[in-house]
């Protein structure tokens, strides 16, 4: 018998005076050891955003408004710390640029003259999009009246869900987080046409919410050869093997053993498939003991360890077994072969 196991299982010179003023945003997601689930994460193409918008702090009332980017090039990349304070391996990450909201703002378009080093400078009111570490847009946004130069904005940014999922790799289920300071200028002009730039630091926080399920390797003790014992007084053929399968990995909640539906538990003659030998699975560490019973299938999922806490391995045994009227067979080899799923329990 052959028995096989699977495993399914981010330079312009001016007269210019300045001011500061601070914000964050937030961005959290789900991770595994295979993939990351953004929660307030807007994904387009190359860019992510947070879905929703920060309202910046009070803004100095401006008739002229040129949107730009940062203040100085932003950090490329960040460590997450978890409760007990372990730490990740550093994550790349892209602060490619801004994204001004200028709802319920009249604003015309003019040239700015000042247009440097975008990437990205598209101007589709009320949405403006920037892009580029030392960006200015080549447009000038001017009102009639005092207002604020824009009333929500947020980061432009990206990281790679892979850079995530390796850098927590090997630490413990757990909450990390970690911090990316960004400081955010734009410009706009005072009374007299004097132009002025302000900063707003900002942060951007990453939580990632890390549970680290994931199977390592499994270790298979067992050749699946079932000799035959014959019984000369019942005229009865019994044979038994077992399989003593360990798992590694990280669970906290067991492991969930799914067998295959619409499957024939039979060993087959190899010379003549009609003649056949029913056999029973059975399983001392499973949640149900009989999986199948003299070729019929009782049991087509299974846990092992459920709701035992954190473990790194799991030890169970496999048994097959049969026992038949050796009258109705003849003389041969007989094999089959099954495929049993093995993933952590959820």
């Amino acid at each position: 018998m052959i028995f096989r196991l699977v495993s399914h299982i981010f330079i312009i010179a001016l007269s210019i005076s300045s001011f500061s003023a601070s914000a964050s945003f937030r961005i959290n997601a789900d991770a595994d050891p295979s993939s990351v689930t953004w929660d307030n994460v807007v994904v387009n193409g190359g860019d992510m955003l947070p879905s929703m918008w920060e309202t910046p702090p009070s803004l100095q009332a401006t008739k002229a408004f040129i949107p730009a980017t940062f203040n100085s090039v932003p950090a490329t990349e960040v460590i997450l710390t978890g409760g007990a304070g372990e730490t990740s391996t550093p994550i790349a990450i892209d602060i490619k640029g801004m994204q001004y909201n200028t709802s319920g703002i009249s604003y015309n378009e003019e040239s700015s003259g000042l247009g440097a080093s975008c990437s990205m400078d598209n101007i589709a009111q009320p949405i403006i999009s920037v892009q580029g570490s030392n960006c200015i847009s080549t447009t000038k946004l001017t009102s009639g009246i005092a207002t604020s130069p824009f009333i929500f904005f947020r980061p432009i940014f990206f990281i790679d869900d892979a850079s995530i999922t390796s850098a927590l790799n090997g630490l413990p289920e757990g909450v990390y987080s970690g911090v990316v300071p960004i400081a955010i200028r734009y410009y706009y002009e005072e009374a007299g046409g004097i132009l002025s730039y302000r900063t707003i630091n900002e942060t951007l926080l990453i939580t990632i919410n890390y549970v680290p399920v994931q199977i390592n390797d499994i270790i298979v003790s067992g050749d699946g050869v079932m000799e035959p014992i014959y019984d000369t007084t019942n005229l009865s053929v019994s044979s038994t093997t077992d399989y003593d399968i360990t798992v590694n990995g990280y669970f906290n909640n067991g492991l969930v053993l799914t067998l295959p539906a619409g499957e024939d538990y039979e060993l087959l003659n190899v010379s003549d498939s009609n003649i056949s030998i029913p056999y029973s699975i059975n399983c001392s560490q499973c949640s149900h003991t009989n999986l199948v019973n003299n070729g019929a299938l009782i049991n087509s999922e299974v846990t092992i360890g459920a709701n035992s806490g954190v473990q790194t391995s799991l030890n169970f045994m496999l048994n097959f077994d049969y026992e038949v009227n050796g009258e109705t067979l003849i003389s041969g080899d007989y094999n089959d072969s099954i495929i049993i799923t093995i993933e952590p329990g959820i």
